[in-house]
């Protein structure tokens, strides 16, 4: 289905109930709220950092959405108090159609907050949920069919940064908006589709493993040797398919001696650091071959 399905069950007012995944609360105020348009951020003690966050980057959103918080606290399991509260907030909408996503919150929440919101008998009233396995957006009418509406990435791109905030994390740095090597991503993709290169590269990368790791484990297991140690190894090419030995040398990876440089990776300055090439090759690589897609 397309945006435009999803545009005939927008509301004026949307009530969202907070859970400690606040992430689907922002995917259905964006999706379900037209501009302009009111999110009521239902939470609880235990979720009320979340809501703040929350509200902010909603009231921030260029589309012009206006967020308010509405404070349980601590009664997410008590059918008067999440009544109350609600009832409380739908006496002051005058006008504009209203709406429910019970994806978030305590099941408590979610039945007393269907019951508040049907008491009220508002016209087009809209009750809906986020379904995360089929990513679909399941808006309940009366007749016995739910309506499920596929949210499709066009619908709704949620930068990385963006996704951190309301997590209430922060970046220590900008995300990469490039893939690292993609060619010798893209080489690696080939060579597991195939059996007898795939155990190749296992071979030789157990050899590259084996010499940059540090011989003993810490706390958190085996690590990278340091990055000084790590510019001083030159790895071996033998074993190694010969796809994967092309991209590295037209990447001008190798050394004089004819092995793999890390010293020449650091050179090259696509990684920051050489542990980061050494991750890359430990599966990395894999979501820079996503990315050329």
């Amino acid at each position: 289905m397309s945006t435009s399905e999803l545009d005939k069950h927008k509301v004026d007012h949307l009530f969202l109930l907070i859970g400690e995944n606040p992430l689907p609360n922002y995917v259905a105020a964006r999706l379900l709220l037209n501009k302009g348009g009111t999110a009521y951020l239902v939470y609880t003690t235990g979720t009320q950092k979340l809501a703040t966050r929350l509200e902010t980057i909603l009231n921030t959103e260029p589309i012009g959405l206006k967020a308010k918080r509405v404070p349980l606290n601590n009664g997410e399991a008590d059918a008067y108090q999440i009544h109350k509260a609600i009832c409380s907030e739908l006496e002051t909408i005058k006008d504009g159609k209203i709406g429910l996503n019970y994806t978030g919150g305590t099941k408590a929440m979610a039945v007393h907050a269907y019951r508040a919101v049907l008491s009220k008998e508002h016209p087009e009233t809209v009750f809906s949920y986020l379904d995360p396995r089929k990513l679909e957006m399941c808006i309940d009418l009366e007749d016995p069919h739910r309506r499920r509406i596929k949210v499709k990435p066009e619908m709704l791109q949620v930068e990385l940064v963006e996704l951190f905030q309301i997590h209430r994390l922060e970046l220590k740095a900008n995300p990469t908006q490039e893939a690292q090597l993609p060619e010798l991503a893209a080489a690696l993709a080939k060579v597991f589709k195939d059996e007898d290169q795939k155990k190749q590269w296992d071979d030789w990368y157990g050899i590259f493993r084996e010499q940059a790791r540090e011989k003993k484990k810490n706390r958190d297991g085996d690590k990278w040797k340091s990055k000084t140690e790590l510019a001083k190894l030159s790895i071996s090419l033998e074993k190694l398919p010969p796809e994967i030995e092309t991209e590295f040398k037209l990447e001008k990876l190798i050394g004089s001696d004819g092995k793999l440089s890390l010293q020449a990776v650091k050179e090259k300055g696509v990684f920051t650091e050489i542990e980061h090439f050494c991750k890359y090759l430990d599966g990395l690589w894999l979501s820079c071959f996503a990315f050329k897609l």
